[in-house]
């Protein structure tokens, strides 16, 4: 997942949806994707459903927290010479440029929290695409400006200089929730998209079947990482309220592997005379029959958009 910061403080002024301060206490859990110290709070806003952590650790505070497997990205397609796993690692950004050019298929396209730039070398694959990323990660930013010759800023978005009214694409994936002030976020997008441009967020989904399996252990919460989630009638409203309209919402991006995720979660918390067949379990779960047996499964609740990643296409009404 790529991160996007900010330096913006959080202070007790109610819910950044609707601005109630009515809210009431989910759970309070630890970080378990990376296993980091502390533990962290959920609450949900009574009066929208806005979920969001409280109170929010400082950026200073939270930038520990993802160190870890944060700090790597994944190869370029260039860098990998087994064309084999040229073509599995590309199932997914292929999936994300479908979904994309369904809508638009050339123009300005910035992608907001681009990494080493995975998502922006598919795009310049296509062709006729003005790409530009956004990184806060400066040695991500450097090497993806380096390796694909596309312009890369590492300020955070709504501070970065774009001009009005300039581009017809803005991407997310897995970005909107972790940033500080999501509002001041389509707000900006707002302004620099051109008319009937196309904002992409890709984003947890508490509204999924997952989620209500596995409730605190649902890999989607990702304490402290995740300081917002959004179901889906709350980020509808949001965002028809700063000026988009939803035009599609897809769940096609790595079910299979986020269901292990959740499992894991789950399995942390097993007696430990159990740990050994959790481990057994695990693995099983990660061999390509289980995967293949699987499939069915996903197909269905990516169908029905109950997976864990919801993909929402937007258009600046």
């Amino acid at each position: 997942m790529n991160i996007l910061t900010n330096t913006r403080s959080i202070s007790d002024d109610g819910c950044q949806v609707c601005g109630s301060a009515q809210r009431k206490h989910l759970f309070t859990g630890p970080d378990r994707h990376l296993g980091h110290p502390g533990q962290f709070a959920l609450y949900q806003c009574e009066q929208c459903g806005l979920i969001y952590q409280y109170p929010q650790l400082s950026w200073q505070q939270l930038e520990p927290y993802y160190q870890g497997d944060y700090d790597s990205y994944g190869k370029l397609l260039r860098q990998e010479s087994s064309s084999i796993k040229r073509r599995l690692q590309r199932i997914g950004t292929l999936k994300q440029r479908a979904f994309i050019e369904r809508f638009c298929k050339s123009g300005n396209l910035i992608d907001i929290g681009c990494g080493n730039g995975v998502f922006l070398e598919e795009m310049q694959l296509a062709g006729g695409w003005q790409l530009q990323g956004i990184e806060p990660n400066t040695s991500a930013a450097t090497f993806a400006q380096a390796q694909l010759g596309i312009p890369v800023t590492t300020l955070p978005f709504e501070q970065a200089e774009i001009a009005p009214n300039s581009q017809d694409v803005l991407t997310m994936w897995n970005v909107f929730e972790h940033l500080y002030a999501p509002m001041d976020a389509l707000k900006k997008a707002y302004d620099v998209l051109k008319p009937g441009g196309h904002l992409i967020i890709a984003i947890p989904n508490p509204d999924s079947l997952s989620r209500h399996v596995f409730g605190r252990y649902w890999m989607g919460w990702e304490l402290p990482r995740h300081l917002f989630l959004f179901p889906v009638h709350t980020l509808a409203q949001a965002v028809e309220a700063h000026g988009f309209k939803v035009i599609d919402r897809q769940c096609f991006m790595v079910t299979y592997f986020v269901l292990g995720n959740s499992l894991t979660h789950w399995m942390q918390d097993w007696p430990a005379g159990l740990k050994p067949i959790a481990k057994q379990l695990r693995r099983l779960y990660y061999t390509p029959l289980t995967r293949l047996a699987f499939l069915p499964f996903q197909w269905l609740i990516e169908r029905s958009k109950q997976a864990t990643v919801l993909t929402w296409a937007l258009q600046k009404t």
